[in-house]
């Protein structure tokens, strides 16, 4: 009698732009992808390519390819990593589905109303309740994003006692308030003329941030790297990594940073979870200018008497990617033998 072997299921992500220099969701994605387990084959499908500008490609075009992907691959199991591909899963309702809640969106959350059959999976607390509040129905599993390792290399600083330098890191885009940190950042400079600012990253805001850089009389004192793959690695002379979002599901690049043991000036987002008797975060409220700028200001004042390097543990309770990835896969299992 011939021994029957089971064969890999297919896991099939869905996102919009795969790249990795897109953001977090990127990274949480390409962790999954990277880790996955043996008894599972994982691709992605993306629908940007990776092209100078990144270009989205026609909102009509996506949910065409994505609605005859499920009809020719009707025994995938789907993880979404993008609300506008979830509008096929509206028509064809009988495929296992995992959508990947990786923000707490401000509009347009109506299509949660009518996705109450799929499974979801939140990042963090802030986006289990965000996904509570726009459809009572869903019973989301709790699985926080993955804190990678940070390389020793990473964790070194070459501060300069005559500057006091901040960073930036992540996509250039408005939710991300990067705009209000170079509206912040030009009032600092006035007064203070050590502080420099580095961004690190790409994104829509791109030619409108170097428009905005030529035009400023601070030129000379914001320097955009660009996308580099390792972002940390080009910010060895910061002060401070600055984290002005608007919203975030989890804002990895301000977890990213306390396991870097940097200071951090951020917003007060629910996802950014207050530490206890925690010194070297200085808060305040999202998208208010003139507070960022004082956050900054009183960061200046104090920085003296913080000492970026004493020790290098990370300052948060997350896991590794590794272990994310581990829940992931149960939860991908739970779902296929349903």
């Amino acid at each position: 009698m011939k021994s029957s072997k089971k064969t890999n299921s297919q896991i099939t992500h869905l996102i919009r732009d795969a790249r990795l220099k897109s953001g977090g969701a990127q990274k949480i994605l390409h962790q999954i992808h990277r880790h996955q387990q043996s008894n599972f084959s994982s691709r992605i499908i993306s629908f940007t390519k990776d092209t100078p500008r990144g270009k989205d490609n026609n909102i009509l075009f996506i949910a065409i390819k994505t609605l005859i992907t499920l009809i020719l691959n009707k025994h995938d199991i789907f993880i979404i990593h993008d609300r506008i591909l979830l509008i096929p899963f509206l028509f064809i309702r009988s495929r296992k589905a995992i959508f990947i809640c990786h923000s707490t969106f401000p509009d347009k959350n109506y299509i949660f109303r009518l996705a109450s059959h799929l499974r979801f999976i939140a990042v963090s607390e802030a986006s289990l309740l965000f996904l509570r509040s726009v459809n009572p129905k869903l019973v989301p599993r709790l699985i926080p994003n993955g804190i990678p390792a940070p390389p020793k290399e990473e964790m070194r600083r070459v501060t300069s006692s005559s500057e006091i330098n901040l960073g930036y890191v992540g996509r250039l885009s408005e939710e991300k308030g990067v705009l209000d940190l170079l509206n912040a950042f030009s009032k600092v400079a006035c007064a203070n003329q050590t502080v420099k600012l580095h961004l690190v990253g790409e994104g829509p805001l791109r030619e409108v941030i170097e428009t905005s850089i030529s035009a400023s009389n601070f030129r000379e004192r914001i320097i955009l790297h660009g996308h580099h793959s390792s972002p940390f690695s080009v910010l060895q002379e910061i002060n401070a990594i600055v984290v002005p979002s608007h919203y975030e599901g989890f804002g990895l690049v301000y977890y990213e940073a306390l396991a870097r043991n940097h200071v951090v000036i951020a917003s007060d987002l629910p996802s950014f979870k207050i530490l206890p008797k925690e010194k070297k975060v200085f808060f305040f409220p999202a998208g208010d200018v003139a507070q960022l700028e004082n956050s900054i200001n009183q960061f200046i004042k104090n920085s003296m008497k913080i000492n970026t390097i004493e020790n290098i543990s990370p300052r948060h309770t997350y896991s590794s990617e590794t272990k994310m990835a581990s829940k992931y896969y149960d939860f991908i299992e739970e779902i296929e033998n349903a």
